[in-house]
């Protein structure tokens, strides 16, 4: 489970990374949303990785953060 969690975190990590470069290169906004999701679910992934091996406060915050601006990007950006 752990390590699944950690895989996903990953995962979006790079995502968003080549997202951001994607939208550097072309300024469009349907990008820009598809990086915040990016951005979400690696804060969510990551957080939720380290909050269940070390129960951290940060690691907590981390994961909240996580789903207040996934739940603030799906309602503000368009796809």
């Amino acid at each position: 489970m752990l390590k699944a969690l950690r895989l996903l975190g990953i995962l979006f990590s790079a995502a968003t990374i080549i997202l951001v470069i994607i939208f550097f290169r072309g300024e469009d906004q349907v990008i820009m949303s598809w990086t915040m999701l990016g951005m979400c679910g690696a804060l969510i992934f990551n957080g939720g990785a380290t909050y269940f091996k070390t129960k951290d406060k940060m690691a907590a915050l981390s994961l909240i953060v996580g789903i207040v601006l996934l739940i603030f990007s799906l309602t503000q950006f368009p796809f």
